[in-house]
């Protein structure tokens, strides 16, 4: 029930412009970001390639920016449930920021969500912003005549966003972060048995020649 409220919300749930309830800011300037490395030390800086399908972000590959360039892009950090999303190529690709990337940075090809009320659960607007299909018709309206799809802070901040009381959007978050743990659980699974196939099948192929 929790899932169908987020695609089909009442006639009477209220709604709001995203711009009024969020700061959107635009990743800062690529030239800024040039050539930074993989590997080293520095301050993380998410990219669109670290967003997992989960909504959360991937660490094992983060790009680092050296601490002094950091510096200068303070006013870029993330905070915990901002949301980051793609603004360039490939729309609506996001992650919910959690604690451990608390004063991260992201890249120009992002734009950051930051919340100003405490009537929205982040995990709601992160969730409403993926899967209702006002959402998804928004998108598809972004990338008609372009050739690369862009998505400015100005048309993100018109989007309307059904808002229920609080204890409903919690409801919606519990029942989509269960779901998410099952279907993580289901691909390890997956996973650990792809692994293991090679090995299965060799043994199986050295006694049928026996």
């Amino acid at each position: 029930m929790a899932m169908f409220e987020l695609h089909e919300s009442a006639s009477n749930t209220p709604s709001v412009e995203l711009g009024t309830i969020c700061e959107i800011t635009a990743g800062p300037a690529g030239s800024l970001l040039k050539d930074l490395p993989d590997v080293g030390t520095g301050v993380p800086m998410v990219s669109p390639r670290d967003f997992t399908e989960f909504r959360t972000i991937d660490h094992s590959r983060l790009r680092q920016v050296p601490q002094a360039e950091a510096e200068k892009l303070e006013r870029f950090a993330l905070q915990e449930n901002d949301i980051v999303m793609v603004r360039q190529g490939s729309l609506g690709g996001q992650a919910l920021v959690s604690i451990r990337e608390a004063d991260w940075l992201y890249s120009s090809s992002c734009l950051r969500i930051r919340l100003r009320t405490t009537n929205v659960i982040p995990g709601y607007l992160s969730a409403y912003l993926t899967y209702s299909r006002s959402w998804v018709a928004f998108l598809q309206q972004q990338t008609v005549g372009t050739t690369v799809p862009l998505l400015t802070s100005s048309a993100l901040g018109k989007f309307p966003v059904a808002l229920p009381d609080v204890a409903k959007q919690l409801a919606i978050t519990e029942a989509l972060r269960e779901l998410d743990g099952q279907i993580a659980v289901e691909q390890a699974i997956i996973a650990r048995l792809a692994s293991l196939r090679p090995s299965i099948v060799e043994v199986t192929l050295e006694e049928a020649m026996q």
